[in-house]
């Protein structure tokens, strides 16, 4: 398909501690500058830069990423027509198994109430839906089915992996691709301008596809913000809510990501491979 062109951020990388072979990155990565000695590898599956060896103190590194957020408008127009081009849709719509019919009626029940009337307001609709729940680190892990079913109709409080998970299998219901996307929030601006993150800012969001503009963020999770989707985030009339308060970039993996065709990278004075499959994810990681 033909893609909308997004606006380009230049990054410097410098990381101070971070476990495993990941480079955060704003998505989505284009072009990187290192020295001539470095090897890295771009994994399709994940949409992540994978450096082999990992990354010591001090590793420094020049990113420039597309930042694609098109108008609630552009969305609201983008399922027209028999033309989708995208990822692997059987992949990224099944579902889990023994999903309760119960989260479908759930989804339909949230679409109707809110009067949506294309694929991006129906997206919306849930993600306003979960963000009147409440952001609670406290609560007991879980990702099953059932702990979704229990997450929508009695406990309604969690942390941002149960909000990303269970707006993306409601996405799913609809027939609409999505994943789950973990990285970090923006971090902290200093003085000098520089944005300092670490395992504080570590953050999960769904992701939709949307043919022409690929894989868009949503932001469930209460009190997260997203300023560079604020265009397409907040419903008629919310003003800049939630685009105030979403992901914000940072490294991007995902728990349920496959290959998205578009990506055109470039490694200028490094040798640039394709990774056939994602390392580990790290569990903690503090980039500067």
């Amino acid at each position: 398909g033909t893609y909308r062109p997004g606006v380009p951020l230049e990054q410097t990388i410098e990381v101070r501690q971070l476990a495993g072979a990941w480079l955060p990155t704003a998505f989505e990565a284009t072009d990187i500058l290192l020295p001539p000695e470095e090897v890295l590898r771009w994994d399709r599956e994940a949409s992540v830069l994978v450096r082999p060896e990992g990354v010591e103190e001090g590793f420094t590194y020049e990113v420039t990423s597309n930042l694609v957020a098109p108008t609630a408008g552009e969305l609201a127009r983008a399922y027209e027509g028999d033309d989708r081009p995208g990822p692997d849709e059987a992949r990224y719509l099944a579902l889990p198994p023994g999903l309760p019919d119960r989260i479908a009626q759930i989804t339909e029940r949230i679409v109707s109430d809110a009067g949506a009337t294309n694929p991006h307001q129906e997206i919306l609709a849930i993600q306003e839906f979960l963000r009147e729940f409440t952001y609670d680190e406290r609560v007991s892990a879980g990702h099953g089915t059932n702990d979704i079913l229990r997450f929508l109709e009695q406990t309604r409080r969690g942390y941002c992996e149960q909000f990303a998970g269970t707006m993306a299998v409601m996405v799913r219901t609809l027939g609409y691709p999505s994943r789950v996307a973990v990285g970090f929030l923006p971090g902290n601006r200093d003085r000098d301008g520089r944005f300092h993150v670490n395992t504080k800012h570590a953050h999960a969001w769904p992701e939709v596809f949307f043919p022409t503009y690929g894989w868009l963020g949503f932001e469930p999770t209460p009190t997260r913000d997203n300023p560079v989707a604020a265009p397409y985030l907040a419903p008629p009339g919310a003003g800049d809510r939630p685009g105030s308060r979403g992901p914000g970039g940072g490294g991007q993996g995902d728990d349920a990501s496959g290959i998205f065709q578009r990506e055109e990278f470039n490694a200028t004075g490094s040798t640039f491979q394709e990774a056939p499959e994602a390392p580990s994810r790290p569990e903690e990681a503090e980039a500067t």
